[in-house]
């Protein structure tokens, strides 16, 4: 899979339900999408402590990684669920 990234990034992770041994792992361009994926998981219980978002920006000296707060997401999260009102 090849995926052409421009200056920042979204890296979504779930760690591994039940037996699985390997954690699933998204990248967005956009941070809308992981909002939505976060969705889908707190919908069908997975628990907040099984999800990070990272943000990933691209910079001339190299990559910088940002854990995105649950504050964050959760605000996210009320303005999606306002807009579909």
């Amino acid at each position: 899979m090849e995926m052409k990234v421009e200056k920042v990034f979204y890296m979504l992770e779930k760690k591994p339900e039940g037996d699985k041994e390997t954690k699933e792992v998204f990248l967005y361009n956009e941070i809308a999408p992981a909002i939505e994926k976060i969705s889908k998981y707190m919908t069908s219980g997975v628990s907040a402590e099984d999800i990070e978002l990272t943000e990933i920006s691209i910079e001339e000296k190299g990559m910088k990684a940002k854990v995105i707060s649950w504050s964050t997401i959760a605000e996210a999260l009320v303005k999606k669920l306002t807009q579909k009102s």
